[in-house]
């Protein structure tokens, strides 16, 4: 299983990359809109995988009073994210691939 955590300038270009590798989280309705699902998963003869679009990525947190009113906001990391598990393949992302400098959690 492998966990990739992307970083792109907006919601098109992250679609675009995905749709090249066949993971694109849009669906079409009954009434033959497109959809994009926020998290989305499948599977074809590479494997299986599991996307989450749209992600927010805490980049500073926020302060409050002891009321808990905001005295500065929460800075997030600008751009748009996407994270992708893959199982039994990899996709390489090219420079959309981003490692959080950050992470929110760590894994020994």
């Amino acid at each position: 299983m492998i966990d990739k955590f992307l970083q792109f300038t907006d919601e098109h270009a992250a679609l675009a990359v995905l749709a090249t590798h066949n993971i694109s989280p849009i669906i079409v309705d009954e009434n033959e809109n497109d959809i994009i699902q926020r998290v989305h998963s499948g599977s074809d003869d590479r494997g299986h995988w599991l996307i989450e679009v749209g992600i927010s990525v805490l980049q500073t947190p926020g302060t409050y009073d002891a009321d808990g009113n905001e005295i500065t906001p929460a800075v997030m990391v600008p751009g748009y994210h996407v994270n992708v598990r893959l199982t039994g393949f990899d996709i390489d992302f090219g420079g959309a691939k981003t490692a959080p400098t950050t992470p929110q959690r760590t894994f020994s």
